[in-house]
């Protein structure tokens, strides 16, 4: 696969988890899990960082958190602006991973900078709870809340949620949300809640987690819930999918500079090339909007103009109505091999097809079908829809631009 243009890659070496999105009122900063020494993930992971100035175009730069001698890692976490930059991160226990501890770090306006202030947050309040991780930490008025992922031993994924005055010393609030873990549901929501989101979309509270069953064979995706927050609890009205297969988890979430709720996600599982020096994609940033009690997700509108004038991407816009009662193919003819990705619905479902194999079926069953956004960059295709919930990625072959012929029928 080419390297991604506007996906954000590594130099070199692994990346997963985004965290730690902010725009500091010049540019952006971006941090994610990071080893640079090896093409896979290993549990002594670092804070990488990029920057950017319109969330499309990504420069990476130094690692900024790297595991003291005494640390198994530096796992997720989140950054925040105050009078001093915070940052929390996950530390796993020493021979128990699933003890992990929050940690705090002080740093510079640069936020290349960062010094141990301790750890916040001492493993999981009690005994009912395991894999406590990825800190999410927001203001609330005057002062501080922060949401932890974990496991309640034998009933399923929870988040917790912690306050606190001053960002250094931390109280145990309870447990914002979970949910009973049953793999015959029809959306079961997992054993574990990873990398919780828990903010304000169009008035309306938003739950995201990467949820995941101990097995790793029934659920490991992205899901959300909009419902209700009282300030220490969550209440859920309804349960959506945020990413419609493996390959979206550990979304991340952030306000932009004009103060749009904007989420940016890890790409797992796709292919790589011989010889490649890194493993492991961002998606694009994707804006959120809540309709009628979903998740709505939609290209960031600084993409726009930016495809318009470079044009390294192939982008399509097309109304779900007109796809809906025939269909769409891209066909791509290469001098060495061509390839063609192919849109198309029974019923409600849209089947998306590479070469001849369907890769993902979605679900857009909505009243208000809206437009599908196609946007197909370097090996990597991102499907939005402007109606409903969620955004589906399929891997393509290498694309060439100014050889495809777009077909509607």
């Amino acid at each position: 696969m080419q390297r991604p243009q506007f996906h954000l890659t590594p130099d070199r070496g692994w990346m997963n988890d985004p965290h730690g999105i902010v725009f500091d009122g010049t540019r952006y900063h971006a941090t994610f899990q990071h080893v640079p020494d090896a093409l896979t993930w290993r549990a002594d992971i670092r804070w990488g960082h990029a920057v950017s100035d319109d969330l499309v175009h990504w420069q990476v730069r130094d690692d900024v958190l790297a595991p003291l001698p005494d640390e198994v890692g530096c796992w997720s976490g989140s950054i925040v602006l105050a009078e001093r930059p915070l940052l929390f991160y996950t530390r796993p226990t020493p021979g128990d991973w699933s003890r992990g501890l929050a940690v705090l770090a002080e740093g510079d306006a640069t936020l290349t900078r960062w010094e141990r202030a301790g750890v916040v947050v001492d493993g999981p309040p009690d005994d009912r709870f395991r894999d406590v991780r990825d800190p999410q930490v927001r203001r609330a008025g005057d002062g501080w809340r922060m949401t932890l992922g974990a496991g309640w031993v034998g009933v399923g994924g929870a988040a917790l949620q912690y306050s606190s005055d001053d960002g250094i010393v931390w109280a145990f609030d309870g447990v914002l949300a979970s949910r009973a873990w049953d793999a015959a549901e029809e959306q079961p929501t997992g054993e574990v809640w990873e990398c919780p989101q828990l903010l304000e979309v169009d008035g309306q509270w938003v739950l995201i987690v990467s949820a995941m069953d101990l097995a790793h064979e029934v659920v490991d995706a992205v899901l959300y819930a909009v419902g209700d927050y009282d300030g220490r609890t969550f209440t859920p009205r309804r349960w959506g999918r945020f990413g419609h297969d493996r390959t979206v988890y550990a979304t991340t979430t952030f306000r932009d500079a004009d103060g749009r709720a904007c989420a940016m996600s890890w790409l797992r599982d796709l292919p790589m090339v011989e010889g490649q020096p890194w493993n492991g994609t961002q998606s694009l940033v994707h804006v959120l909007r809540v309709v009628d009690d979903r998740l709505v997700v939609m290209q960031h509108p600084n993409l726009d103009p930016i495809i318009a004038v470079e044009d390294p991407a192939w982008r399509c816009t097309i109304p779900v109505e007109q796809v809906r009662h025939g269909g769409l193919s891209v066909d791509v003819d290469d001098a060495d091999r061509g390839w063609s990705l192919t849109l198309d619905f029974d019923a409600h479902l849209l089947h998306v097809t590479v070469d001849d194999a369907v890769t993902m079926v979605a679900d857009l069953l909505h009243e208000e079908p809206g437009e599908l956004d196609i946007v197909v960059d370097a090996g990597i295709a991102e499907i939005t829809w402007s109606g409903g919930e969620g955004v589906y990625v399929v891997a393509v072959p290498d694309l060439e631009p100014d050889r495809i012929d777009v077909t509607r029928w």
